[in-house]
């Protein structure tokens, strides 16, 4: 709230949303939080529906569509917290200097749907010190209105389902990092053998700035096919299970190694 009440400027929103839409009402009483909280925000609700020539001069092809002083601003789900680290930049840079303090993490995951959840329990029940970063925690799940096919779990819905996961991940100390985009991924040379050497970097799209991580592991998710991350895994454990993974004979000192590039 006190963020909201610091921006500076003059922000005019329009949102054009439908009565059917799942995802409107979330974008909706967002920005209009922010106008209240805020003199010189305004927010301004369109139900497309009522106003169809409107929506097909400034081509809307779906809701909830979000403009901001005339320009296009963002479509589909955003939580508040989202929108504000749009606005303001003061606190990107806030945001990317406390993650280049971190410590090292043990395994650090980037994606946070069901499968980077599930690797990063597997990975902490373990005494790992994990990471998660993730531009919303859940991802896709947050948009998805009906989940019938989750064994044990007759009937929810995506944020009820994303909530969960988040609450479970919490409860085993890992360290989740939303609003977070990987910008980059640096390969380096690590020592399985000895369990030392260089520490591998991912560089964060806001602030350019870096984070050590002995460990990495990719989870499948739509954001990391937006970005520039070019190898995705399935988390840590099935990883293992995949031919990305090489393994040496037992007897033979047995360990797991992930294929980074042209590298084992």
């Amino acid at each position: 709230m006190d963020q909201i009440k610091a921006l500076d400027g003059d922000f005019n929103f329009e949102v054009y949303m439908s009565l059917s839409c799942h995802n409107c009402p979330d974008v909706v009483q967002a920005l209009s939080l922010m106008a209240i909280l805020n003199p010189k925000i305004k927010t301004t609700v369109i139900e497309g529906g009522a106003f169809q020539q409107e929506v097909t001069e400034r081509e809307i092809m779906a809701v909830p569509m979000v403009f901001l002083n005339g320009k296009m601003f963002g479509s589909g789900r955003m939580e508040l917290e989202e929108i504000v680290a749009k606005l303001d930049t003061g606190a990107t840079a806030k945001d990317a200097a406390k993650l280049s303090a971190k410590d090292a993490f043990d395994v650090l995951i980037v994606g946070g749907g069901p499968a980077g959840a599930a690797a990063a329990v597997y990975a902490a029940r373990k005494g790992i010190r994990v990471g998660v970063a993730a531009e919303r925690f859940g991802g896709q799940v947050n948009d998805t209105l009906g989940i019938e096919n989750y064994i044990s779990v007759l009937e929810t819905d995506g944020p009820k389902f994303a909530a969960a996961l988040e609450a479970h991940t919490r409860a085993y100390d890992v360290d989740i990092m939303n609003l977070q985009r990987a910008d980059k991924l640096i390969p380096c040379f690590y020592s399985w053998r000895h369990d030392r050497g260089g520490a591998c970097q991912r560089r964060h799209a806001q602030g350019q700035n870096r984070h050590p991580v002995h460990r990495r592991a990719l989870a499948q998710c739509e954001c990391a096919g937006r970005s520039r991350v070019q190898k995705q895994g399935r988390g840590v454990l099935p990883a293992l299970r995949r031919p990305a993974v090489q393994g040496q004979r037992r007897g033979r000192n047995w360990r797991w190694q992930l294929r980074c590039g042209s590298r084992h």
